[in-house]
């Protein structure tokens, strides 16, 4: 008996650690990242600085090669940004609202910032809140306008237009020129799918005077948006990267729909395990309370008889032969086996509770002592325990009370 309650605390504890991962894993599949991953090509590319020294020489090779693949037939829209979503945090700067002074030893909220082409937000369908896009003009022309994601609007400007602000990046003391918000996009979710984006600004390849932040483009991550199966168009891109400079290769070829996939892996790989672990355990656990309480047929009589339904076999007979019905026999049986899953289920979800501590970086939108799942994973477990008891049961209830009596 106090193995089963083993058993079973066992088992609780590794489905109740699979069940709260199983929710988080639901709740990240119910993500929006921000983005339409559908048709959607990714790649990278770095320039080496020693060809592409200057600012405008990388926007000019940028520039040219998204007009080639936007020339590949299948291909809709194409854009790059210094880096793509669900690739990590990239750039961070404080940020700063002309107009709402800092104090100088205070550092600003910090937020993210991205050099991003006008091919970009329409390639992967990040949607415009306010205002317009970046434009080709804002790099050729340095207009010093920049684009702010809408968690940048709710954290700074409090209900004002932001398209009447300017805003800058670095250290208040010595941050960078204003740049003029032309328009607020949707949030991304840039690191993961898990942490909340943290806002972006975006900048265009080559930004207003004196701005600084050329050097995001350096390396660049180019989104193909396409009317035909994504990679069917890889070959024309290296094609078109190899007519203009044949040293440069394509890095992280993949499409859109594979980074979205791989963002939820770490916790599809951990619900896996999880799931394993418990799928074991609450099959050791059924068949050790059925072995307990079990009454099969003897070898020399009933078969093979399970040691506490072999013990009480002459009792069960002289129930029986006393007049004791069926069901009352049946629910002594019962009683006994739901003795053991209670004890069980009483240790497993104090374990289950205490070990659901050290979930908590593992979970996502659920907390470690969610009573949704503790709740249906004990009573799983007492529906299996009451299965595995009742077989046994009723065979018991039909025991010929001369035979049990001849056991003796």
């Amino acid at each position: 008996s106090l193995l089963v309650v083993s058993q079973v605390a066992f088992a609780l504890m590794l489905l109740v650690g699979s069940g709260l991962t199983l929710r988080s894993f639901w709740a990240i599949q119910g993500v929006d990242p921000g983005f339409d991953s559908s048709n959607v090509l990714t790649f990278e590319l770095a320039l080496p600085s020693t060809d592409y020294p200057g600012a405008e020489d990388r926007a000019r090779f940028h520039t040219e090669l998204l007009d080639r693949i936007q020339a590949i037939p299948g291909v809709q829209v194409a854009g790059a940004v210094s880096l793509l979503p669900l690739w990590g945090f990239g750039a961070l700067d404080p940020l700063m609202v002309e107009g709402q002074p800092i104090d100088p030893d205070e550092i600003p909220p910090i937020v993210e910032m991205r050099a991003a082409t006008p091919g970009y937000f329409r390639a992967l369908g990040v949607p415009l809140r306010a205002g317009r896009l970046l434009e080709q003009r804002d790099s050729d022309e340095q207009t010093g306008a920049v684009l702010v994601s809408q968690g940048i609007v709710e954290s700074f400007f409090e209900g004002e237009d932001p398209l009447t602000r300017r805003v800058s990046q670095g250290i208040p003391l010595d941050h960078d020129p204003w740049s003029q918000v032309v328009g607020v996009v949707g949030d991304v979710h840039n690191a993961s799918l898990i942490d909340e984006p943290m806002g972006a600004v975006y900048y265009p390849l080559i930004q207003g005077e004196g701005v600084g932040k050329d050097w995001l483009t350096q390396s660049m991550g180019y989104a193909v948006k396409t009317s035909v199966p994504p990679t069917s168009v890889v070959q024309s891109i290296r094609t078109q990267l190899g007519e203009m400079d044949g040293a440069i290769p394509l890095a992280n070829l993949r499409t859109m729909e594979d980074r979205v996939r791989n963002a939820r892996a770490p916790m599809a790989f951990t619900m896996l395990m999880l799931a394993i672990a418990a799928g074991v355990g609450l099959l050791l656990g059924a068949i050790g309370l059925y072995g307990v309480v079990s009454y099969v047929t003897a070898q020399r009589l009933y078969g093979v008889v399970s040691y506490v339904t072999a013990q009480r076999t002459q009792e069960i007979g002289v129930r029986i032969a006393l007049g004791a019905e069926a069901g009352t026999v049946r629910g002594m049986i019962l009683r006994q086996g739901m003795v053991v899953t209670g004890a069980g289920l009483a240790v497993g979800l104090m374990g289950a509770y205490a070990l659901s501590r050290f979930m908590g970086a593992l979970l996502f939108q659920v907390d470690a002592d969610d009573p949704i799942t503790f709740g249906s994973v004990a009573l799983v477990l007492l529906l299996v325990s009451l299965t595995a008891t009742w077989i046994p049961a009723s065979r018991a209830a039909t025991t010929d009370p001369v035979r049990a009596l001849g056991q003796g």
